[in-house]
């Protein structure tokens, strides 16, 4: 088992009923589907710091946490996301690390 120590991949909850509503979240309808289209593109191709400026940059604008982004940006037909573009496509260092400030 390989172990990740990544910020971005922690998910928001599935049920509403287990939602922190003090925690900002992204969807799909708060991204364009231009933006996600990009973020997609940018994971496919391992485009590694275009993605981690364009994720902390919507984050920003959002308020929202970066991982956030990552889960909202999905194909809407497919439902792949980031993680699963990049990995598919061999880019395993990809997705970006959490910038050093935001470590706990």
């Amino acid at each position: 088992m390989i172990l990740i120590d990544n910020p971005y991949l922690s998910f928001a909850p599935l049920s509403p009923s287990s939602h922190n509503p003090t925690m900002p979240t992204a969807n799909l309808t708060t991204l364009s589907e231009d933006q996600i289209e990009d973020l997609l593109y940018l994971a496919r191709t391992g485009e590694t710091p275009d993605l981690t400026t364009s994720i902390e940059s919507i984050a920003k604008r959002l308020s929202t946490p970066p991982y956030t982004i990552l889960n909202a940006a999905a194909d809407p037909d497919s439902g792949n996301g980031l993680l699963h573009m990049a990995a598919a496509n061999g880019h395993l260092g990809t997705i970006p690390p959490s910038p050093p400030s935001s470590r706990h």
